[in-house]
């Protein structure tokens, strides 16, 4: 990437459009040392504007998908317990079951054990 006063680009900027264009150049524009914008071919920009018009289709598929969720819940009973709680659970149950174990008790249920 090349990096280039905005008064270098000012007196060669027919030379820089076609390294952009033709030599495949990023080419970034500073004034007094800090990056100001850039300069780049027709095929980064479609590339750069193909993206963004695929973030933007995957974000309406996304807020879809949300909606149908949010739907779909209404009028459920809300969890009673956190997705946490639920995974923790699962994970002992799997433990438990491994070795033949009854599964233990969690610390908030089990009172007083220390020093007992």
């Amino acid at each position: 990437m090349k990096h280039v006063s905005l008064a270098h680009a000012r007196d060669h900027l027919s030379a820089l459009v076609n390294d952009a264009a033709h030599g495949h150049q990023r080419i970034v524009l500073s004034s007094r040392g800090r990056p100001k914008a850039a300069l780049i071919g027709m095929e980064d920009l479609e590339r750069l504007e193909g993206t963004d018009a695929e973030a933007t289709i995957l974000e309406r598929e996304m807020l879809r998908w949300i909606e149908r969720v949010e739907k779909a819940q209404r009028g459920q009973p809300r969890a009673k317990r956190s997705s946490t709680e639920a995974l923790r659970e699962v994970r002992e149950e799997r433990h438990a079951g491994r070795n033949g174990l009854p599964r233990r008790e969690s610390r908030a249920q089990t009172p007083g054990r220390r020093g007992g």
